[in-house]
C-alpha cells in the first residue's frame, strides 16, 4: 500500500505527489533497470530532463511517457489514472505496470 492509496481514499489533495515523490521516482529508475522492465522516457512537466526508467538495451526503443510525476508513478503501481491528463506512446499501460 502507497500513502497515495491513503489520500485517495480519504479524498485527500497530492495522493502520489508527497514530500517523497523523488525518492520515489529515483527508486523507480533503479528497480526498473535492475529488472530489465520495458524502457521509458518519461517527459515529466516539472522536469528539465527526461527520466529513463527500463532497461535500454536496443532491443526495444523506448516508449514515451508526457505529464506529471504522480500520474507515472500510479502506471507503475497500477492504480487508476481516470482524468488525468498525459500522453503515452510506444508502450501500453498494462507493460508499465511493475508493483501492481
Amino acid at each position: 500500500m502507497h500513502a497515495g492509496d491513503v489520500r485517495v481514499a480519504l479524498g485527500e489533495p497530492g495522493a502520489y505527489a508527497g514530500r517523497g515523490l523523488p525518492y520515489a521516482l529515483a527508486l523507480l529508475a533503479s528497480v526498473t533497470a535492475a529488472v530489465g522492465h520495458v524502457p521509458l522516457h518519461a517527459d515529466l512537466d516539472d522536469a528539465d530532463e527526461p527520466l529513463k526508467l527500463g532497461e535500454a538495451s536496443g532491443a526495444r526503443p523506448p516508449g514515451r511517457f508526457i505529464g506529471d510525476a504522480a500520474t507515472l508513478v500510479r502506471l507503475y503501481a497500477g492504480r487508476p489514472v481516470d482524468g488525468a491528463a498525459y500522453e503515452l506512446a510506444g508502450v501500453e499501460e498494462r507493460e508499465l505496470v511493475i508493483f501492481g
